[in-house]
């Protein structure tokens, strides 16, 4: 599955050491160039784990380890099904493509809120698919040979550092990461993966190019969401909260909906022509995930109830005709006992909508 982004709502809380790397360049050889990585004690950076920004692939843990490399690799697996019973599913993001920061990590994450510098649209391929479509590279990680190619729109950032400390994040967390729920080898994973696949960054777009993480259309409207940044300006038409808010705790059951929590800012209306932004700008540690509703004040039924969203992100819904002109109120609350109140900092306004926003038209 490719995304210039993927927005992943991850409850299961994950145990990590701390590894962070710095990257120095070594020697040239012949076409393709060499690095050796070192370690460096990177003081103002917190340790790397999966809540501070680290980039893990996503293995199966029902299916074998040669079933989950090969899956990875874009190859067949016969009889293979992504599904888990009785478990919380997980998306199955095989080439994960994140916003990154500067320092190579996924941002937004938990406890990384720091701006993002790119979105990378990358992915595995096997090696025996090598050919001369790509520049390649080869970074050399604690011993490890990992090959990059680089398409010709992407073979400008081929000495990009930031490129490079993201994939030395994603090959040196293998060898400290353990998933609490299941048990598999997942540095053995990673291992196969590098001795058998090659990393292909396909399309690097800056912040003020990022496009939607996710859309949806169905009966309510258009619904999208994005990972925020300082380019994302519109003009207002209706202001309906900007600014902190202390987010009430709530217990999440499967009986729990969008009516629990605070209403934020006043009550509103959206009439025709109009989009409605939720920006959730920013949490805190102790409170890293919110979840959010909008209520059709008029039916008194939620539109749509959101749990569990990092901050950092920009939700937007254009309504479908039936609720144009409807009145409606937005809430917040925070889920225990993973979270704990504490003060957001949200936006909310509508404004003109554009093509990007639009409902498809019917024939």
């Amino acid at each position: 599955m490719k995304n210039i982004f993927v927005y992943i709502m991850d409850i299961m809380k994950k145990k990590t050491r701390f590894f962070i790397l710095s990257i120095t360049l070594l020697l040239t050889v012949g076409g393709g160039v060499v690095f050796a990585v070192g370690m460096d004690n990177i003081k103002d950076l917190p340790m790397l784990t999966e809540e501070t920004g680290a980039i893990t692939i996503y293995y199966h843990p029902l299916h074998t380890l040669e079933e989950n490399v090969h899956k990875t690799l874009g190859q067949a697996v016969p009889g293979y099904t992504e599904e888990i019973r009785n478990v919380t599913q997980k998306l199955p993001n095989r080439g994960p493509a994140y916003a990154i920061d500067i320092n190579g990590r996924k941002t937004p994450s938990s406890k990384n809120r720091t701006d993002p510098y790119y979105g990378i649209y990358w992915d595995w391929m096997p090696k025996d698919s090598k050919n001369g479509n790509y520049v390649y590279k080869t970074l050399s990680i604690k011993g490890t040979e990992v090959t990059l190619a680089f398409t010709n729109e992407t073979q400008s950032y081929i000495e990009d550092e930031v490129i490079e400390k993201m994939i030395v994040n994603l090959i040196s967390f293998a060898s400290i990461y353990e998933d609490e729920i299941f048990d598999y080898d997942y540095k053995a994973f990673i291992d196969q993966l590098v001795n058998r696949g090659i990393i292909v960054i396909y399309k690097v777009t800056t912040p003020q190019n990022f496009d939607w993480c996710f859309t949806n259309t169905d009966s309510t409207g258009f619904w999208a969401n994005k990972v925020l940044t300082d380019f994302d300006t519109k003009e207002k038409i209706t202001s309906i909260y900007d600014g902190d808010i202390l987010v009430p705790t709530v217990n999440l059951t499967a009986n729990t909906d969008g009516n629990v929590g605070v209403q934020v800012g006043d009550s509103f209306t959206i009439r025709a022509g109009e989009t409605l932004a939720i920006d959730i700008k920013d949490t805190s540690d102790n409170m890293s995930k919110i979840n959010w509703s909008i209520v059709d004040l008029d039916t008194g039924k939620i539109v749509n109830w959101m749990p569990n969203t990092l901050s950092g992100y920009r939700f937007v819904w254009t309504p479908s005709e039936k609720y144009v002109n409807n009145k409606f109120s937005v809430k917040v609350s925070t889920s225990e006992p993973r979270n704990v109140s504490d003060n957001a900092v949200l936006e909310i306004f509508t404004y003109k909508t554009t093509q990007q926003e639009s409902l498809p038209t019917s024939n």
